[in-house]
């Protein structure tokens, strides 16, 4: 599963690379919220 970390405001995401569309051709991302901290969003990530 490849992902990454990001943060919005004061809240930090799990962003999950899910495939291509294969409507639209484009890349599907979800992004799962994960707290307020930066160490919390990296555990649920791994």
């Amino acid at each position: 599963m490849e992902g990454y970390v990001a943060r919005t405001g004061n809240r930090w995401y799990d962003v999950i690379y899910e495939g291509i569309d294969p409507v639209t051709g484009k890349k599907r991302r979800s992004r799962h919220a994960a707290g307020t901290e930066r160490a919390d969003a990296d555990l649920v990530c791994v």
